[in-house]
Parts: structure tokens; C-alpha cells; sequence
């Protein structure tokens, strides 16, 4: 085989291939598992309503904050983590496990944990969540309620397949 040759066969093998990757590519797009846009998280039944369920989504997203423990650099993660919330006659709220004033991770506050922050938690709070960095209380809506820092928590947009199955738009993350 000459030199020739064996360069247009070799050159014809890697164009084949690099269509199958971008067809292959392409394909994942299509995939509404896959797409940013419409990530499936499961059935909204179940989500008991009131009960704050945490989910990591191995999808990532781009951090604003400081990853966890430090040393790194904002940018891309690898899960995104947030709170579901399933409500009575409304639609399931998707809650980013960051709190906005400094991005520390929020977690679920009883009103034993609240008070234990300094904080004297409204009439009717039963959970909630908290900022155990620097005490931020939040509503189970997502509300700010006390603490340093006025902004709510942020939330994703979400919708509901024919399926009855919570979807969530990672492109479309909204601030408190």
C-alpha cells in the first residue's frame, strides 16, 4: 500500500469517527434525562408534601462559591445538591442547597435548631432550613427569615412530565 493511500484511508477512518462521536453527542442531546434543560428526578408522589427531601443531581453546574472545604476556585461542580420541597395545591419547589449570603450548604432546621442559632422562630415553624456557617434562618419556601443577609434561597424551575415524574431546569437557576 502506498503512502498515499494508506493517508487517505486513515484520514476517511477518523472522520468516521469523529461523526460517530458527534452523532453520538448530538444523540445525548436529545435524551431528556441527559438535557439541562429537562432533568428527570423522579415521580412527585415521591416527595411526601412538607417533607424536605435532599437530592444531588450528577449533572453539575457552575458554583458561584467557593466549593466546600476551600482551596478551589468557583467554577464548574459535579453535582448539583438542592432541597425538593412538595407542597399542598402547589407545585414542588427545587431549593439550591446554598445559602446566598456566603454559599454555605443550608440544612433542614427544627424549631429546637433554629432557637439553638439565636433565633426565635415564627409562629407555625415546624421545619426549615438553616445556614450553619453563619446562622442564616430560612422558611421550608425558601424565604429568608432571619439572620445575616435579606436574600431568600435560590430555586431552580421545575415542571411535571405526562409521567407525573418532578423535572428540573438546571439552565434556569433563579435568586432569592
Amino acid at each position: 500500500m502506498t503512502g498515499s493511500v494508506w493517508i487517505r484511508r486513515t484520514t476517511a477512518i477518523a472522520i468516521l469517527l469523529a461523526l460517530i462521536a458527534v452523532a453520538s453527542a448530538m444523540w445525548s442531546l436529545l435524551d431528556d434525562d441527559q438535557n439541562a434543560a429537562a432533568w428527570r428526578i423522579g415521580p412527585v408522589d415521591d416527595f411526601p408534601v412538607g417533607s424536605p427531601i435532599p437530592i444531588a443531581i450528577d449533572h453539575g453546574y457552575f458554583d458561584l462559591f467557593e466549593p466546600e472545604g476551600g482551596g478551589e476556585a468557583a467554577g464548574a461542580v459535579k453535582e448539583t445538591r438542592v432541597w425538593v420541597v412538595n407542597r399542598t395545591g402547589a407545585r414542588p419547589l427545587v431549593l439550591l442547597q446554598r445559602s446566598p449570603w456566603k454559599g454555605c450548604r443550608v440544612m433542614l432546621a427544627s424549631p429546637a435548631d433554629a432557637s439553638n442559632y439565636g433565633h426565635t422562630p415564627p409562629q407555625g415553624f415546624e421545619v426549615g432550613f438553616i445556614d450553619p456557617c453563619h446562622g442564616g434562618l430560612y422558611a421550608l419556601d425558601g424565604r429568608h427569615l432571619e439572620g445575616p443577609g435579606t436574600a431568600h434561597l435560590s430555586r431552580f424551575e421545575v415542571g411535571i412530565d405526562g409521567d407525573g415524574r418532578l423535572l428540573i431546569d438546571l439552565t434556569d437557576l433563579r435568586g432569592g
